[in-house]
Order: C-alpha cells, then structure tokens, then sequence
C-alpha cells in the first residue's frame, strides 16, 4: 500500500511538473510572440505601401497628365487598402473615412498649392527634402476609430480619440529607400505624383496609428463628444510647413451603429 501511494505520489509531482512547464512554455511564447506580432503587422503595412507606390509609379508616361487626372489623388492609397497583406474590405470604416478624406476636391486643391509653393515659380517638380519636409509635418487625429486584431478589424468606439503623429524619415523606409531610383532627373517628383505620394503617407499613417494605439501599454484616450461625432468616425488632418502654408482637411463618416445600445468602456480599460 505504501508502495502504491508513493508511486501515486511520484506520478502526481511529474504531472505537475509538466503542467507547470506547460503553462511556462506557453507564457513565454506568448511574450515573445506579441512583440514579434506587432513587428510583422507595421511590416506588412510597409511593404503594402511601398508596393502600392511601387505600381502606380510604374504607370507613369512621358506624356503631360490631363488636367483631371491631377483633380483627385487616387490609385497609390487605394492599393494599399486594396493589398490582400492586409485584408481591408471596402466597406470597412477606415477605408469609407481615407475615401471622404482624400476624394474631396477642397483637399486635392490644397495639396496642388503646397506643391506649388514648395516647387517654386517655374518650376515643375519639388526636391526629396521637400517631400521630408511635408512628411514630418503631417499632424492629425483619429475620432471614435478603434483597431481590434487586425487592421482588417476596425470598429467604432464612441469617445476614443487617436494621435495622428508625423512619421520619421527611418520609419518611412519603404518610400526614402526607394525614392531615388523612381524619381530620377528625366522623371522627378511632379504635381500629381506628389498627391499620390501624400495620399499613400496619409492613409499609412492613420493605420499606423491605430496599430500603435491597439499594441501600446496604457489606457484608451477617451473623450466627450458632442451628439452630432458620437455616431461618426472622423478625422483631422493638418500639413503644418510653419510659415510657408498649412493644409487642413476634415472627414466623417457614420459608424451605422446604434449609439444607445452600444456599450461604452470606462477611462480604465486597457487596450
């Protein structure tokens, strides 16, 4: 009998013992898989943003680009959310809000002001340090937009507000490391691929944003809202060149939720 119970006894503590080792192997998978997980998704955003570029730019002429062509941004922006990397629907919230933003006239007009104001008169084309310039310039926030899985999971969040902050020159390597092979001498940067360029920064750096905001330790920054936002997702945006010219643009769009039944998170919950 006491054979048997210390054989229970060993077989107990063996089964414990791997349990244990069980639960630390899968404890620190876990710690280091979200880190890794967090690197490979700001990855795929930049590989779908330096394809998107890559293949509007392929598309370029020799020949003078219509007037209408230069009226709307369009083709790099929408590649990226088109890029099956990241799996964004047309119907998701972000891509209606980066559609109501980019496609308004008042902001291709604005964009074909600042190009002209960095061109110069008689010039048609801007400088790479330009371009830099115009990126680390770019301020903004992000309204009632909350990032879930994945960038393909974007959901209203009534009160969540999001910091649009101006991307680095190193945290834009798919465009700086590349930029001088496609943007030559015989084919600089000109006025409608500057709007391109813009755009794609633009929508990139929102979904930055977001990411950032879902894998950062903290608390939601939760806001009151007035009742016209609170059904809304909505965005500002703001090109500050100081005392050169500012571009600033507005965008919402409704969340077709129902505000009443939604519920609402406290200033405590953890992302």
């Amino acid at each position: 009998m006491e054979e048997f119970a210390a054989a229970f006894k060993s077989i107990a503590t063996c089964l414990m013992a791997i349990a244990v080792l069980g639960y630390l192997c899968m404890a620190a998978v876990w710690l280091v898989w979200r880190p890794l997980n967090t690197v490979f998704e700001a990855c795929a955003y930049e590989q779908a943003a330096k394809q998107a570029l890559l293949e509007t730019v392929a598309e370029r002429s020799d020949k003078p680009v219509r007037v209408a062509d230069q009226e709307l941004p369009g083709m790099a922006w929408k590649r990226f959310l088109a890029n099956p990397l990241l799996s964004i629907d047309s119907s998701s919230l972000l891509s209606r809000l980066m559609q109501d933003l980019l496609q308004k006239p008042s902001f291709a007009t604005q964009l074909q002001d600042l190009f002209e104001c960095l061109a110069g008169e008689g010039s048609e084309s801007i400088t790479r340090e330009n371009l830099e310039n115009v990126c680390a310039s770019i301020s903004g926030t992000l309204f009632n937009l909350q990032l879930k899985d994945s960038i393909s999971q974007v959901e209203h969040h009534r009160g969540c507000r999001c910091s649009v902050v101006a991307p680095m020159v190193k945290d834009c390597r798919w465009l700086f490391d590349i930029y001088d092979a496609i943007f030559t001498k015989d084919l600089p940067l000109d006025k409608r691929y500057f709007s391109e360029i813009i755009s794609l920064v633009l929508v990139w750096t929102c979904a930055l944003a977001m990411h950032r905001a879902r894998h950062k330790r903290g608390k939601l920054d939760v806001h009151a809202l007035t009742d016209v936002l609170s059904s809304k997702v909505a965005v500002d945006i703001k090109i500050d060149l100081k005392s050169l010219m500012s571009v600033e643009a507005h965008a919402e769009v409704e969340a077709d939720v129902d505000v009443k039944k939604e519920m609402h998170t406290e200033d405590g919950d953890e992302i």
